[in-house]
């Protein structure tokens, strides 16, 4: 499963759009960790809320987000960055833990040296794109939430560095 964003939408301090493989418009992220907020709201197109992303903790080297379904009670994901080891990991509460990996351009989301997400800069028609790639068996739409919410917390954290 495919989906794509501009990249200069994750600057955008209120929001941008999620396309499917076909272009075309079918979720709306709101709020950017980019800018220092700390809400990232989660949309399908007719408007009605998947999930929040909220930063919840941060203590020393240690910053806490949790991302919750439309309830806002129902924990989904936790996404937890540890600037000591510059680690970023992906926790469910089933106990299911996805490593982080980045190299600037790309970031992927491995269990087990499985991948298991991945979002990738390509150069697209007219404008440079981020391709997300998500497999199918492991809840794509958490998985796509969990991946813009972590390269938001990885562009918030370049931002602060230079």
């Amino acid at each position: 499963m495919k989906f794509y964003c501009r990249t200069d939408h994750f600057k955008n301090r209120t929001g941008f759009t999620i396309k499917n493989d076909a272009l075309n418009n079918v979720y709306k992220v709101k709020g950017s960790f980019f800018h220092g907020l700390k809400l990232l709201t989660f949309k399908d197109w007719s408007d009605e809320e998947m999930y929040r992303v909220k930063k919840t903790f941060a203590f020393g080297l240690k910053s806490t987000y949790v991302l919750t379904g439309a309830s806002r009670q129902d924990v989904q994901a936790y996404l937890i960055r540890n600037l000591a080891n510059k680690g970023l990991l992906v926790t469910f509460p089933s106990g299911e833990v996805y490593q982080v990996l980045t190299d600037g351009s790309t970031v992927e989301f491995k269990k087990d040296d499985d991948i298991v997400a991945s979002l990738k800069a390509i150069e697209g028609d007219p404008d440079r794109l981020y391709e997300i790639q998500l497999r199918e068996d492991r809840k794509p739409l958490l998985n796509l939430a969990c991946m813009i919410s972590a390269k938001q917390i990885l562009l918030g954290k370049r931002k602060r560095l230079e």
